[in-house]
C-alpha cells in the first residue's frame, strides 16, 4: 500500500473519530466536549497539526517542531478532553515532541 494511500486511510479514520464524537448523546458521555475548540486552538493555527496530533498514535505524520510545541503547552486537562478515550496519547505524543528526534520545541 503506497503512503499517500495509507495517509488517506488515517484521514478518513481521524475523520471519522472525530466526526462520531460530535453525535447526539456523545456530547452526555463526554462532559469536555463543548471546550474541545478552545482546546484545539493554539494547535489549529498551525498547518496539519491537528491530523499529525490524532495519526501519529499509529504510525501516521510525525508533529512538526512547532505543533510539538503548541502540543506541549495544552494543559492536562485539555489533553484528557482531546483524548477521552485513549488517555496515554498525551505521553506518546509527549515523549516525541521532547526525543532528541524532533526539533527542539520553540521556547518562549
Amino acid at each position: 500500500m503506497s503512503s499517500k494511500t495509507q495517509q488517506a486511510i488515517l484521514l478518513l479514520l481521524v475523520t471519522t473519530w472525530i466526526t462520531m464524537l460530535v453525535q447526539p448523546g456523545v456530547a452526555q458521555l463526554l462532559p469536555g466536549l463543548p471546550q474541545i475548540n478552545q482546546c484545539l486552538g493554539s494547535l489549529n493555527s498551525i498547518q496539519g497539526c491537528i491530523i499529525s496530533i490524532f495519526t501519529f498514535p499509529i504510525g501516521g505524520l510525525i508533529p512538526s517542531s512547532p505543533c510539538c510545541n503548541a502540543f506541549l503547552n495544552i494543559t492536562t486537562s485539555c489533553q484528557s478532553i482531546i483524548f477521552p478515550l485513549a488517555p496515554s496519547t498525551p505521553s506518546l505524543i509527549q515523549s516525541y515532541c521532547n526525543s532528541p528526534k524532533a526539533s527542539p520545541p520553540l521556547t518562549k
